[in-house]
């Protein structure tokens, strides 16, 4: 049987708009596995409070940045074991895949403009 993934995507700007506020292009995704974030919640009950994993998607002026927490720093927080935190590594797969896609369509149009960087305290770590 293959794994249960899925994925939200929750649009900022459209809830600000529809209050009559103004915000800057912000969406948050909202990424989860039964099969990989369970046995992490069995071990670590408080990791539920960050599962599942958010990716933020935002503008900052002419540049789209991806931020998310990343896995190692989940197991800081919560002091997991290494296996534990490898379950919730397929966040990098995900957020390398939107940077990819985006820097392609970016040499095609010249319209877009992402920069990548892993910051060492892996919080944030796309930008």
């Amino acid at each position: 049987m293959a794994a249960r993934c899925g994925y939200e995507r929750v649009p900022k700007v459209t809830e600000a708009k529809a209050i009559g506020l103004e915000l800057r292009d912000t969406t948050v995704v909202i990424l989860g596995s039964p099969q990989a974030g369970t046995p992490v919640m069995v071990a670590a009950a408080l990791v539920a409070l960050d599962l599942p994993c958010k990716v933020l998607v935002w503008a900052d002026g002419c540049e789209t940045k991806v931020s998310y927490t990343a896995p190692g720093a989940y197991a800081k927080r919560h002091d997991l074991r290494e296996d534990l935190a490898n379950r919730l590594a397929g966040i990098h797969a995900v957020t390398d895949a939107v940077i990819d896609k985006q820097k392609h369509r970016s040499s095609r149009s010249g319209a877009f403009r992402m920069r990548d960087h892993r910051s060492p305290a892996q919080e944030a770590v796309r930008y």
